[in-house]
C-alpha cells in the first residue's frame, strides 16, 4: 500500500514539474520550437500524457511480479491520477 502511495505522488510530482513547472520551461520552449507539430511537445504540454509516460518508468515501484504488466499498469494509474488531480483538486 506505501508503494502505492508513493508511486501516486512520484509520478504526479514528475509530471506537474515537466509540464507545468518553471523549472522546465527552457525544455519545454525547446521542444516546442524544434519539435512543434511532433507528439513530443503535445506530451509536454498535457499532464494526462506525461502522466502516463512518467507512470510508465515509475511502474517499477508497484508491487507486481510481470515486470511489463507493472509497466502497463504504472502507465494507467499515473494518467489517471494525473488527470484526476489536476482536474478535480488542482483547478476545483
Amino acid at each position: 500500500m506505501i508503494n502505492l502511495i508513493i508511486f501516486i505522488l512520484a509520478t504526479y510530482g514528475f509530471a506537474n514539474a515537466l509540464v507545468n513547472e518553471n523549472i522546465f520551461s527552457k525544455l519545454r520552449k525547446f521542444i516546442d520550437k524544434k519539435f512543434h507539430y511532433s507528439a513530443l511537445n503535445k506530451i509536454f504540454n498535457c499532464i494526462t500524457c506525461m502522466g502516463f509516460y512518467v507512470g510508465m518508468v515509475f511502474g517499477f515501484l508497484l508491487p507486481i511480479e510481470d515486470p511489463y504488466i507493472r509497466i502497463i499498469i504504472g502507465g494507467f494509474i499515473g494518467s489517471a491520477i494525473c488527470k484526476i488531480i489536476d482536474i478535480k483538486i488542482i483547478r476545483f
